[in-house]
């Protein structure tokens, strides 16, 4: 089992969203302003990053008690709002929410970005086990003394393998969503 540290204070949390946020923005193609939304929920002008090679789109924002890091599948410029696929979300320090992005630190000093399984805000049909039967990725890792189950993407300090790990389960989010059927809605972008 591998295990992790968690991060540790409020400016190693600051710094693990800004390496991150590098990490993706290093392979964006392009980046504008577009309009982000999720049916039924407000929609916002926020600036958007395409990462063509990898024909997923990435958008991060600091909202309520996180930094709000969503992606969508396809090129997201046009006259429509864009729906992300998937959040990997980062508190802004220690003893915030519980999200679904999860960060820790290895016994090298990397940080390891990983995901929950958790999709949809509870829609009907949208379970971290239905996702993870779909996606079936996820290990057992323990970060901070916490053992759970975790789908482990990669290193922010090797940020091509880490944004073709996101690419990937960006893409098997919206199928599993397609799978499931139009009623799904994609996540409440306040959702955690």
């Amino acid at each position: 089992m591998r295990t992790f540290r968690s991060l540790a204070n409020d400016e190693e949390y600051a710094q693990t969203q800004a390496d991150f946020v590098a990490a993706i923005h290093g392979a964006a193609t392009e980046a504008r302003d577009q309009v982000v939304g999720v049916p039924a929920w407000p929609h916002w002008v926020t600036p958007v990053h395409f990462l063509s090679a990898h024909d997923i789109w990435f958008t991060s924002e600091q909202r309520h008690n996180r930094n709000w890091n969503v992606f969508g599948v396809g090129r997201p410029f046009g006259p429509y709002a864009v729906t992300p696929s998937i959040q990997i979300n980062l508190a802004f320090g220690p003893g915030g929410p519980a999200l679904r992005g999860v960060f820790g630190i290895d016994d090298q000093g990397r940080r390891w970005v990983g995901h929950t399984g958790w999709l949809g805000g509870g829609k009907t049909g949208v379970t971290v086990a239905g996702f993870l039967a779909h996606y079936p990725r996820s290990e057992t890792v323990r970060i901070g003394g916490t053992q759970r189950e975790v789908i482990v993407l990669g290193c922010i300090e090797e940020p091509d393998a880490l944004v073709a790990a996101i690419a990937d389960i960006a893409k098997a989010a919206r199928s599993f969503r397609e799978h499931l059927g139009d009623a799904v809605a994609p996540d409440d972008p306040d959702d955690e």
